[in-house]
């Protein structure tokens, strides 16, 4: 669905076209290779303030400090990424983070590994293969990507903002986001009055997922916008656009959807176990982002048959592969007040919060 009846936005605008001489090309596959690095590094940084956010040794601070500066930095490069790619593109690379958080959560020793006997072999292959599914995700949709690189200019990202598709998407979105969020306010409520919590149920933790991936899908969309929109500064030195409605209703979007997300980010691994509800809000931020970036920029009206399959199986494998990462191969008790059971049989079941043996000690 275009977001014009006559001429789509991309289509209209004069700095759009095919790549020439291979040069922005290039340029694109630097923006992936940059996105990659950024979705790894922010997952390796959230992960390490996690298991250091209890110790308040000099080593567990220092960590935490690590993992802050890394998971900022990689933040940042994240953004930039978004200068040289498309968003439909680079959301997907986000299923990264589902590698890094495997191989960290062999790292650490996590209680849904691991246990006293040892690796929990069952869960160790099981989520290994989840995660094998979701590095397929990631790689389909870029076999056939296309060389063209598009710049927008204030007047396509106005009209991208009038487009159609995107106050569908945006309202229809809103709304679910809205309707999961007192759902899950009702849940919690009624697990505070019971005393009992348990930390892998999967409609629950749905429930917390889905908004904050779909607020965060639009925070992906306006940090792309702003990335076009600032271009001129750094290319013509040109610094109007600081001073227009436009880019500060772009940056709005881009605050009010990230700030909630990363809070969230913080605050998922205390609700729930955190393999199973990482891999849940990154899948469904890979699949909202994918969609809002794909719709706002008219990206799919650029799809190919070919390129349209191969993304949708593509997030069709990363959606399959969460549900096998998320979903224990045994019935664990990770269940908190009064339903916990008995402390000393669940020893073996507690998180393991120790800061990582790294190769380097603090200063």
């Amino acid at each position: 669905m275009s977001n014009s009846t006559d001429l789509s936005c991309r289509e209209s605008s004069s700095g759009s076209g095919e790549a020439s001489g291979g040069a922005d090309a290039l340029g694109k596959w630097f923006g992936i290779g940059l996105g990659l690095a950024a979705s790894i590094g922010i997952n390796l940084g959230q992960n390490i303030q996690n298991s250091c956010a209890n110790d308040q040794s000099k080593n567990g601070i220092f960590w935490w400090r690590v993992g802050f500066i890394l998971f900022i930095t990689s933040a940042i490069t994240n953004f930039v990424a978004f200068a040289f790619a498309p968003a439909s593109v680079l959301a997907p690379l986000e299923g990264a983070q589902f590698v890094t958080n495997f191989f960290y959560g062999l790292f650490t020793r996590n209680k849904m590994l691991y246990d006293n006997d040892g690796w929990r072999r069952d869960d160790v292959l099981k989520t290994g293969f989840g995660t094998a599914l979701v590095v397929v995700g990631i790689v389909l949709p870029m076999i056939r990507t296309s060389g063209e690189v598009a710049i927008f200019d204030e007047n396509v990202i106005w009209c991208f903002w009038r487009g159609t598709a995107w106050w569908i998407y945006l309202s229809t979105t809103t709304s679910i986001a809205f309707v999961c969020y007192l759902l899950y306010r009702k849940v919690r409520k009624e697990e505070v009055s019971t005393g009992e919590r348990n930390k892998t149920n999967m409609i629950h933790m749905a429930l917390f997922a889905i908004p904050s991936a779909i607020v965060s899908s639009f925070a992906v969309v306006q940090s792309k916008a702003i990335s076009e929109l600032i271009e001129p500064i750094f290319t013509d030195g040109d610094w109007s656009i600081l001073g227009k409605w436009l880019f500060f209703q772009s940056l709005l979007f881009t605050i009010g959807g990230l700030a909630p997300w990363f809070i969230l980010l913080n605050e998922a691994p205390k609700v729930f176990e955190v393999l199973a509800i990482l891999p849940l809000m990154q899948g469904c931020y890979i699949i909202f982002s994918s969609l809002a970036g794909g719709i706002f920029f008219e990206e799919f009206d650029d799809f190919s048959t070919e390129q349209a399959v191969l993304f949708a199986t593509g997030l069709s494998f990363i959606l399959v592969g969460i549900l096998v990462i998320i979903t224990p191969t045994q019935k664990l008790n990770l269940c908190g007040g009064d339903g916990g059971g008995d402390d000393a049989a669940n020893e073996h079941l507690k998180p393991h919060t120790r800061c990582p043996a790294l190769l380097i000690s603090p200063p």
